[in-house]
């Protein structure tokens, strides 16, 4: 029940987030948190087997996710008539915690392996309640 409200309430900020933009910043916006879940789930996907702690693997997914964003907002702050942008970086980390998390769920169910044999190359899914 606690972890149900946690997500509501973290869900409901990122809506208002989004809402509470202008409209010519809302698509930046869409376009940073689209990208950082992206990159939330290939970083907790690439460190899921190396911790146990699903805490952990959200927050490690989540802060290397960020990364890209980061590095963009710094390169858009050296820019002449452009600036680091708070809200854009919010984004970032709301995609990223919504990627990580997400990659935790699926990643803890579901195993991908590949196996070569000669020529040839297996791939196997395991699913797991």
């Amino acid at each position: 029940m606690v972890i149900m409200i946690k997500h509501t309430f973290i869900f409901s900020l990122l809506f208002l987030l989004i809402v509470s933009t202008p409209a010519s910043a809302t698509n930046d916006k869409t376009l940073h948190f689209v990208v950082s879940t992206a990159t939330g789930y290939l970083a907790e996907s690439i460190i899921h087997k190396h911790t146990n702690s699903d805490f952990k693997r959200i927050a490690y997914g989540t802060l290397l996710g960020t990364v890209p964003g980061l590095i963009k907002e710094v390169a858009d702050s050296k820019e002449i008539n452009n600036t680091f942008s708070g809200g854009d970086m919010a984004a970032n980390f709301a995609g990223a915690f919504v990627g990580s998390w997400v990659a935790t769920k699926v990643n803890s169910r579901l195993m991908v392996s590949l196996k070569k044999t000669n020529d040839t190359y297996m791939v196997g899914l395991i699913l797991w309640d």
